[in-house]
Protein backbone atom coordinates (compact mmCIF):
# COMPACT_ATOMS: atom_id res chain seq x y z
CA UNK A 1 0.00 0.00 0.00
CA UNK A 2 0.98 3.62 0.00
CA UNK A 3 -0.04 7.03 1.21
CA UNK A 4 1.23 10.76 0.45
CA UNK A 5 2.03 11.50 4.18
CA UNK A 6 3.64 15.26 4.60
CA UNK A 7 4.01 15.67 1.10
CA UNK A 8 6.14 11.79 0.85
CA UNK A 9 4.89 9.08 -0.83
CA UNK A 10 5.12 6.06 1.89
CA UNK A 11 4.83 2.36 0.54
CA UNK A 12 3.70 -0.04 3.57
CA UNK A 13 2.48 -3.66 4.91
CA UNK A 14 -0.50 -3.59 6.71
CA UNK A 15 -1.15 -7.54 8.08
CA UNK A 16 -3.37 -8.57 10.46
CA UNK A 17 -5.42 -7.33 13.14
CA UNK A 18 -5.41 -6.51 16.81
CA UNK A 19 -3.41 -4.14 18.81
CA UNK A 20 -0.76 -2.44 16.78
CA UNK A 21 2.85 -2.68 16.21
CA UNK A 22 5.04 -0.60 14.18
CA UNK A 23 8.52 -2.61 12.69
CA UNK A 24 11.03 0.30 11.66
CA UNK A 25 13.94 -1.44 9.50
CA UNK A 26 17.37 -0.56 9.71
CA UNK A 27 19.46 1.63 7.31
CA UNK A 28 20.20 1.00 4.06
CA UNK A 29 17.34 -1.71 4.04
CA UNK A 30 13.53 -1.59 3.76
CA UNK A 31 10.16 -2.78 5.14
CA UNK A 32 11.72 -6.32 3.30
CA UNK A 33 13.95 -6.91 6.56
CA UNK A 34 11.08 -7.61 8.65
CA UNK A 35 9.37 -9.73 6.23
CA UNK A 36 9.18 -13.10 8.29
CA UNK A 37 8.59 -11.21 11.90
CA UNK A 38 5.47 -9.41 10.23
CA UNK A 39 3.64 -12.57 9.04
CA UNK A 40 4.27 -14.52 12.94
CA UNK A 41 3.37 -11.26 14.54
CA UNK A 42 -0.09 -11.04 12.14
CA UNK A 43 -0.56 -14.77 12.73
CA UNK A 44 -0.37 -14.54 16.72
CA UNK A 45 -3.16 -11.80 16.69
CA UNK A 46 -1.78 -8.49 15.77
CA UNK A 47 -2.47 -5.46 13.92
CA UNK A 48 1.44 -5.22 12.17
CA UNK A 49 2.67 -1.96 9.67
CA UNK A 50 5.79 -2.25 8.20
CA UNK A 51 7.11 1.09 5.76
CA UNK A 52 9.64 1.74 4.12
CA UNK A 53 11.36 4.78 5.37
CA UNK A 54 11.59 7.97 3.13
CA UNK A 55 14.20 6.79 0.69
CA UNK A 56 14.11 3.05 0.71
CA UNK A 57 12.37 0.59 -0.93
CA UNK A 58 9.23 1.17 -2.58
CA UNK A 59 8.71 5.03 -0.24
CA UNK A 60 9.63 8.26 -2.05
CA UNK A 61 12.35 10.66 -0.86
CA UNK A 62 12.27 14.32 0.02
CA UNK A 63 13.61 16.76 -2.00
CA UNK A 64 15.67 18.16 0.29
CA UNK A 65 17.83 17.23 3.46
CA UNK A 66 15.77 15.60 6.22
CA UNK A 67 16.39 14.37 9.61
CA UNK A 68 15.21 11.21 11.77
CA UNK A 69 13.15 13.75 13.65
CA UNK A 70 11.48 14.68 9.80
CA UNK A 71 11.31 10.78 9.18
CA UNK A 72 9.17 10.33 12.87
CA UNK A 73 7.09 13.24 11.83
CA UNK A 74 6.50 10.70 8.63
CA UNK A 75 5.27 8.06 11.13
CA UNK A 76 2.83 9.75 13.28
CA UNK A 77 1.05 10.87 9.91
CA UNK A 78 1.24 7.42 8.67
CA UNK A 79 -0.43 6.31 12.27
CA UNK A 80 -3.17 9.01 11.69
CA UNK A 81 -3.90 7.97 8.35
CA UNK A 82 -4.24 4.54 9.58
CA UNK A 83 -6.76 5.81 12.32
CA UNK A 84 -4.41 4.65 14.82
CA UNK A 85 -4.03 6.24 18.04
CA UNK A 86 -0.85 4.39 19.76
CA UNK A 87 1.36 1.83 18.71
CA UNK A 88 4.04 -0.70 19.85
CA UNK A 89 7.39 0.74 17.95
CA UNK A 90 9.77 -1.92 17.17
CA UNK A 91 13.37 -0.33 15.70
CA UNK A 92 16.38 -2.17 14.35
CA UNK A 93 19.41 0.21 14.09
CA UNK A 94 18.29 3.03 11.92
CA UNK A 95 14.98 2.23 13.03
CA UNK A 96 15.69 1.94 17.06
CA UNK A 97 16.95 5.78 17.01
CA UNK A 98 13.35 6.82 15.36
CA UNK A 99 12.06 5.26 18.44
CA UNK A 100 14.23 7.43 20.90
CA UNK A 101 13.22 10.21 18.99
CA UNK A 102 9.31 8.97 19.33
CA UNK A 103 9.18 8.59 22.65
CA UNK A 104 11.05 11.59 22.95
CA UNK A 105 8.71 13.88 21.08
CA UNK A 106 5.62 12.04 20.50
CA UNK A 107 5.35 9.89 23.71
CA UNK A 108 1.55 9.42 23.88
CA UNK A 109 1.68 7.65 20.92
CA UNK A 110 3.80 4.53 21.99
CA UNK A 111 2.11 2.06 23.89
CA UNK A 112 5.83 0.19 24.33
CA UNK A 113 9.16 0.23 22.80
CA UNK A 114 11.48 -2.64 21.13
CA UNK A 115 15.14 -1.79 21.04
CA UNK A 116 17.43 -3.94 18.17
CA UNK A 117 21.15 -3.73 17.99
CA UNK A 118 20.42 0.17 18.65
CA UNK A 119 22.82 2.28 20.71
CA UNK A 120 20.57 5.62 22.72
CA UNK A 121 23.68 7.25 22.17
CA UNK A 122 25.05 10.06 19.33
CA UNK A 123 27.42 9.12 17.32
CA UNK A 124 31.00 8.63 18.36
CA UNK A 125 34.10 10.47 16.34
CA UNK A 126 34.57 7.30 14.65
CA UNK A 127 31.06 6.48 13.51
CA UNK A 128 31.15 10.44 12.32
CA UNK A 129 33.90 9.94 10.52
CA UNK A 130 32.74 6.29 8.95
CA UNK A 131 29.68 8.44 8.22
CA UNK A 132 31.64 11.38 6.32
CA UNK A 133 33.58 8.66 4.64
CA UNK A 134 30.44 6.49 3.30
CA UNK A 135 28.72 9.92 2.11
CA UNK A 136 32.24 11.03 0.12
CA UNK A 137 32.09 7.34 -1.63
CA UNK A 138 28.21 8.05 -2.77
CA UNK A 139 29.33 11.16 -4.04
CA UNK A 140 32.36 10.38 -5.58
CA UNK A 141 31.28 6.38 -6.91
CA UNK A 142 27.22 6.45 -6.61
CA UNK A 143 25.39 4.30 -5.17
CA UNK A 144 26.17 1.00 -6.20
CA UNK A 145 29.60 1.18 -4.71
CA UNK A 146 28.31 2.45 -1.30
CA UNK A 147 26.08 -0.56 -1.19
CA UNK A 148 29.09 -2.75 -1.76
CA UNK A 149 31.08 -1.62 0.37
CA UNK A 150 28.60 -2.01 3.41
CA UNK A 151 27.56 -5.48 1.67
CA UNK A 152 31.32 -6.70 2.74
CA UNK A 153 31.71 -5.18 5.66
CA UNK A 154 28.32 -6.84 6.37
CA UNK A 155 29.71 -10.38 5.34
CA UNK A 156 33.15 -10.03 6.86
CA UNK A 157 31.24 -9.37 10.24
CA UNK A 158 28.70 -12.07 10.09
CA UNK A 159 31.32 -14.88 8.38
CA UNK A 160 29.61 -17.71 7.67
CA UNK A 161 25.91 -16.66 8.61
CA UNK A 162 26.47 -13.83 6.20
CA UNK A 163 25.91 -16.14 3.53
CA UNK A 164 22.30 -17.80 4.77
CA UNK A 165 19.75 -16.85 2.70
CA UNK A 166 18.07 -14.91 4.80
CA UNK A 167 20.88 -12.01 5.01
CA UNK A 168 21.87 -12.36 1.43
CA UNK A 169 17.86 -11.69 1.10
CA UNK A 170 18.72 -8.38 2.37
CA UNK A 171 21.20 -7.54 -0.62
CA UNK A 172 18.38 -6.75 -3.07
CA UNK A 173 16.64 -4.71 -0.35
CA UNK A 174 19.73 -2.37 -0.26
CA UNK A 175 20.15 -1.59 -3.81
CA UNK A 176 16.44 -0.24 -3.77
CA UNK A 177 17.66 2.50 -2.11
CA UNK A 178 17.19 5.73 -3.33
CA UNK A 179 20.54 7.87 -3.87
CA UNK A 180 18.73 10.79 -1.94
CA UNK A 181 17.57 8.69 0.99
CA UNK A 182 20.74 7.07 1.62
CA UNK A 183 23.05 10.66 1.28
CA UNK A 184 20.10 11.86 3.87
CA UNK A 185 20.10 9.05 5.97
CA UNK A 186 23.79 9.04 6.30
CA UNK A 187 23.91 12.91 7.41
CA UNK A 188 20.63 12.04 9.51
CA UNK A 189 22.72 9.05 11.76
CA UNK A 190 25.55 11.30 11.40
CA UNK A 191 24.34 13.96 13.39
CA UNK A 192 22.02 12.10 15.31
CA UNK A 193 20.54 13.49 19.15
CA UNK A 194 21.86 11.87 22.07
CA UNK A 195 19.22 9.53 24.12
CA UNK A 196 21.04 8.25 26.55
CA UNK A 197 20.10 10.02 29.57
CA UNK A 198 16.35 10.11 28.44
CA UNK A 199 16.72 6.27 27.78
CA UNK A 200 17.58 5.64 31.10
CA UNK A 201 14.31 7.12 32.44
CA UNK A 202 11.51 5.75 30.31
CA UNK A 203 9.09 4.30 32.51
CA UNK A 204 7.09 2.39 29.84
CA UNK A 205 7.65 -1.63 28.70
CA UNK A 206 11.11 -1.95 26.95
CA UNK A 207 12.49 -4.47 24.97
CA UNK A 208 16.24 -4.39 24.15
CA UNK A 209 17.51 -7.09 22.10
CA UNK A 210 21.52 -7.38 21.50
CA UNK A 211 24.26 -10.22 21.16
CA UNK A 212 27.13 -10.51 23.35
CA UNK A 213 29.65 -11.25 20.67
CA UNK A 214 31.83 -7.96 19.00
CA UNK A 215 32.37 -9.82 15.58
CA UNK A 216 29.97 -6.86 13.69
CA UNK A 217 31.95 -4.11 15.70
CA UNK A 218 29.42 -3.46 17.96
CA UNK A 219 30.73 -3.67 21.37
CA UNK A 220 29.15 -0.35 22.50
CA UNK A 221 26.28 -0.83 21.05
CA UNK A 222 25.97 -3.97 23.40
CA UNK A 223 27.63 -2.06 26.59
CA UNK A 224 25.20 0.94 26.25
CA UNK A 225 21.76 -1.43 25.15
CA UNK A 226 22.56 -3.06 28.70
CA UNK A 227 21.70 0.46 30.37
CA UNK A 228 18.42 0.70 29.13
CA UNK A 229 16.00 1.05 31.79
CA UNK A 230 16.32 -1.94 34.47
CA UNK A 231 12.41 -2.22 34.40
CA UNK A 232 12.71 -3.64 30.58
CA UNK A 233 13.37 -6.83 29.07
CA UNK A 234 16.37 -7.54 27.92
CA UNK A 235 18.14 -10.91 25.50
CA UNK A 236 21.08 -11.32 24.54
CA UNK A 237 22.14 -13.68 21.86
CA UNK A 238 25.60 -15.01 22.32
CA UNK A 239 26.04 -16.66 19.14
CA UNK A 240 24.69 -14.37 16.46
CA UNK A 241 25.80 -11.31 14.62
CA UNK A 242 24.09 -8.10 13.67
CA UNK A 243 20.65 -9.23 12.82
CA UNK A 244 19.58 -11.61 15.20
CA UNK A 245 16.28 -11.34 13.88
CA UNK A 246 17.62 -13.07 10.52
CA UNK A 247 20.02 -15.68 12.12
CA UNK A 248 18.35 -16.69 15.53
CA UNK A 249 14.67 -16.77 13.94
CA UNK A 250 12.90 -19.20 16.24
CA UNK A 251 14.18 -17.02 19.50
CA UNK A 252 13.75 -14.11 18.14
CA UNK A 253 10.03 -14.59 17.35
CA UNK A 254 9.31 -16.27 20.85
CA UNK A 255 11.15 -13.19 22.37
CA UNK A 256 8.86 -11.17 20.43
CA UNK A 257 5.77 -12.65 20.60
CA UNK A 258 6.36 -13.21 24.87
CA UNK A 259 7.18 -9.06 25.02
CA UNK A 260 3.81 -8.38 23.12
CA UNK A 261 1.71 -10.88 25.17
CA UNK A 262 2.65 -9.84 28.24
CA UNK A 263 2.00 -5.80 27.50
CA UNK A 264 -1.97 -7.75 28.01
CA UNK A 265 -1.30 -7.42 31.60
CA UNK A 266 0.16 -4.08 32.07
CA UNK A 267 -2.00 -2.00 29.66
CA UNK A 268 -4.04 0.30 31.92
CA UNK A 269 -1.32 0.72 34.69
CA UNK A 270 -0.66 4.68 34.24
CA UNK A 271 2.86 4.17 35.54
CA UNK A 272 3.80 2.32 32.05
CA UNK A 273 3.55 5.47 30.41
CA UNK A 274 6.05 7.35 29.49
CA UNK A 275 6.22 10.65 31.43
CA UNK A 276 9.69 11.66 30.75
CA UNK A 277 9.42 15.64 29.67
Amino acid sequence: MKVKVNGTLMAFDDFGSGPAVMMLHDFPFNRDMWRWQAKTLANAGYRVIVPDLPGFGESGAPLGPYTLSSMVDDLVGLLKYLGIGRSVFLGLGMGGHLVFDLLKRHPRKVAAAGFIATTPHAASQEERLLRDGQLELLRQEGPKALIEDIWQKIDRQNGRAGSSSALLSLRASMEAADPVGLSSALIALRDRRDFADYAGRLLLPTLVVGRDADQAGLRDKNRLLKSVPPKCEKHFFSESGQFVHLENPSEFHSVLVGFLDSLGNCRQRPEVLSKVA
